[in-house]
């Protein structure tokens, strides 16, 4: 190991060390690590999937991001856009985004798209509360900003 590793190491407890040591070993040995996945997803009651999943699916959007000849319409350049967003099912490399361009270009489809996949990972979370530091009487809103009112209505709500 390295000096960097046995630093990081020697700054964990002997019970975090061991845990550190056997999932480097779970990945050595199986190219994965079952310890590391239960860490990691501990805070969820579902697995969610990854936003291209979500998008593609016909058990999620996929119904409704389909042609009637069964073509997906998600153009190339968004599935990247969201790639970037949400490298993988549970984490977001972003915490605003600010979609600009004429008319017809997808950014309210992307906003919608986006909101609903926010909302379906929080509902897959065993306590979304908790999970963001909330009091249970707290309220976990999602907003659709647009130029008025009315746009937000019309474009955001009512696809949402």
């Amino acid at each position: 190991m390295n000096n960097r590793a046995n630093e990081i190491l020697n700054g964990l407890s002997e019970e975090e060390r061991k845990q550190v040591l056997s999932i480097l070993s779970e990945y050595q040995t199986h190219g994965y690590s079952k310890q590391l996945d239960n860490i990691k997803y501990a805070d969820y009651k579902e697995i969610p999937v990854d936003i291209v999943t979500f998008i593609k699916d016909r058990h999620y959007l996929g119904n409704a991001w389909h042609d009637g000849s069964g073509k997906c319409k998600l153009y190339p350049y968004w599935e990247k856009r969201l790639k970037e967003l949400f490298p993988d099912n549970i984490s977001i490399d972003y915490n605003s985004a600010i979609f600009t361009g004429s008319r017809g270009l997808g950014k309210s489809e992307m906003a919608v798209t986006i909101t609903l996949y926010m909302m379906y990972r929080v509902m897959c979370l065993k306590n979304p509360h908790d999970y963001f530091g909330l009091k249970p009487t707290e309220k976990i809103c999602f907003a659709f900003i647009n130029i008025t009112q009315e746009a937000a209505e019309e474009i955001g709500i009512a696809k949402f």
